[in-house]
């Protein structure tokens, strides 16, 4: 058995032996005497193969079974180490009127075959938010997860608002792609099997993000530390786009190597979280945070100044106003979460008289130990709710933190 196709390589696959043929006819339950396997593509499109089948032997006059010609109609495209195999260049025109070409992917790790289709079908994108924009779509299919090529299409196509999209074959995931243009031509990813159509936005409201530090919500101009740990969470209604190229953490202006972060996603669409570390030098950063939903919303952060101490320090403010008559706030800021935080006030001959702790009511509504910004009132009395006496005291702000200790002293006058 021969197979006339000079421009493509081939094996015979397993050899299935069965007992006898009937009149060269597979009958219902009667399987041929031999069936082949190949381990080959044709060339990608509609082709002529000729396949020779050169029997043992003849035993009739009928010889129209020896040779087989057929057309095959092939939808398989095969890449391996960045090229196509089964088609004559690695540029493949896309079937369909609205995509125009496919390449492999520039990694070149993707060494598998891929199933390549155009459809007129009309699909409900209202859930995210999107309204599909022509009813010619691409349909790719793969025994991959994940697969690596790049697609085209005409820059005039999309001159109406249109967006080239992807939809999972499930139909319940849904978003925008990336898009870079050159000359007349955008260029776009397809990184998973399922659909690639065009689409119109429908909604305008772009994303939430909420970015904290320890859990609490970051100030500008606060402190952070080597200890400090960041997380954002980013939801929007109808979708938080999933590619990491739709977000951004923005570190000096410059984006945040992808080694100090990591995705937290869940079953629900509508939210998407992230934690990240900051490798910095000691002095003044800024940092800000951008996402943007399935339909391109893009939305932003302030741009936050934040002061990287190092390791963990307490910063006093003061007391505010000092001298005071019946009130006076301790103001501290800590850099990095502690382990415990107290205020003790003393009288100039050492005695002390009160002790703040964390079950202390705090005008800021943190613990003392928390990280971040503090004002924590004193109204004058001592631990037995007496008003102390006109003069001059000493306060000591003390925290632990990985079994070390930071302290702070400083002085306040109380008058009549």
């Amino acid at each position: 058995m021969s197979v006339n196709e000079p421009n493509i390589a081939y094996s015979f696959g397993d050899t299935v032996l069965t007992i006898f043929d009937v009149n060269g006819q597979n009958e219902p339950g009667t399987d041929k005497i031999n069936t082949y396997y190949f381990d080959f593509l044709p060339l990608y499109g509609n082709n002529s193969l000729k396949i020779s089948i050169e029997p043992l032997v003849i035993n009739d006059s009928d010889t129209s079974n020896n040779v087989l010609d057929i057309i095959v109609d092939n939808k398989w495209l095969r890449s391996e180490e960045g090229h196509s195999v089964n088609v004559n260049k690695d540029t493949l025109e896309l079937p369909g009127t609205t995509f125009k070409d496919l390449f492999p992917g520039e990694n070149g790790l993707f060494n598998e075959a891929i199933y390549i289709n155009d459809y007129n079908r009309s699909y409900d994108l209202s859930n995210f938010g999107a309204t599909q924009g022509t009813l010619n779509l691409i349909y790719i299919n793969s025994s991959e997860e994940n697969i690596d090529f790049k697609g085209s299409i005409l820059s005039s196509l999309l001159d109406d608002g249109k967006m080239v999209c992807y939809l999972n074959s499930t139909l319940d995931k849904f978003y925008v792609l990336p898009q870079n243009q050159i000359d007349s031509l955008i260029y776009f990813p397809i990184q998973k099997p399922g659909y690639y159509l065009l689409a119109y936005s429908n909604e305008t409201i772009a994303p939430n993000i909420e970015l904290n530090i320890n859990a609490r919500e970051i100030l500008v101009g606060g402190y952070v530390s080597e200890r400090s740990d960041f997380s954002v969470i980013i939801t929007d209604n109808y979708g938080v786009h999933p590619l990491s190229y739709f977000w951004d953490i923005l570190l000096d202006g410059e984006e945040l190597s992808e080694d100090n972060v990591s995705e937290l996603k869940g079953g629900d669409i509508s939210e998407l979280g992230i934690n990240f570390k900051l490798d910095l030098e000691i002095g003044e950063h800024t940092l800000q945070v951008v996402a943007h939903d399935l339909v391109g919303n893009r939305s932003e952060t302030e741009v936050y100044d934040i002061i990287y101490t190092g390791e963990s320090q307490l910063i006093d403010y003061g007391a505010f106003p000092n001298p005071f008559r019946n009130k006076t706030t301790f103001i501290y800021e800590l850099t990095e979460q502690f382990d415990d935080v107290t205020i003790k006030i003393f009288t100039l001959s050492g005695q002390k008289i009160f002790t703040m702790s964390v079950s202390e009511n705090a005008i800021t509504d943190l613990p003392l130990y928390s990280i971040g910004y503090h004002e924590i009132p004193w109204y004058g009395k001592d631990e037995f709710g007496n008003t102390v006496a006109n003069g001059v005291y000493f306060y000591i702000i003390e925290g632990i933190v990985d079994d070390n200790k930071v302290k702070s002293t400083g002085k306040i006058a109380k008058l009549r």
